[in-house]
């Protein structure tokens, strides 16, 4: 668990060994009064980070805040339109708020429509238009393979070249 990956009012489900018991609860992450972090519990009772063995992220959606139930949304939609056919729709939403757990990913880039264009995908691979307009690109490590017809199903995240138009 990377410190900088948690800030306070995060939630988790907190894993701890104390007094030769293993414990775990849902946690709320704050501040002690000596400025050190730490995860409370309802009734006000902290653990340190160095007494915490395992801590997992949970996500908390207020019903009536428009604007997380759109994100749910949003996640939702993105994880049914890349599940395989025979996943059940608990997969889906699983795979849905693990997405809204992860930190907000950068716009994705208009997509470049000139021939010999290059894009970097969010792993590094590189893409190239190999067909007028809006056409095919094909990763460049993998010329037989990696092929997509549609911009939405490369995960874009920036244009290195605008390739050639005319």
């Amino acid at each position: 668990m990377a410190e900088t990956d948690w800030k306070p009012g995060d939630v988790a489900m907190v894993t701890w060994r104390g007094m030769g018991i293993t414990r775990e609860d849902m946690r709320l992450r704050g501040t002690t009064r000596s400025g050190t972090n730490a995860w409370w519990d309802a009734e006000g009772t902290w653990i340190g980070d160095e007494t915490a063995k395992a801590v997992r992220r949970l996500l908390v959606i207020d019903p009536e805040d428009r604007e997380q139930i759109e994100r749910l949304d949003v996640a939702y939609q993105a994880a049914l339109d890349s599940a395989p056919k025979y996943h059940g729709l608990a997969d889906v939403m699983q795979q849905a708020l693990r997405a809204m757990l992860a930190p907000p990913k950068p716009p994705k880039p208009e997509e470049p429509l000139g021939l010999g264009a290059v894009v970097v995908d969010s792993a590094g691979g590189l893409w190239v238009l190999c067909a007028t307009g809006r056409g095919m690109f094909r990763k460049c490590n993998d010329p037989n393979r990696g092929c997509f017809w549609s911009w939405k199903q490369i995960d874009a995240v920036e244009v290195l070249s605008q390739g050639v138009t005319s």
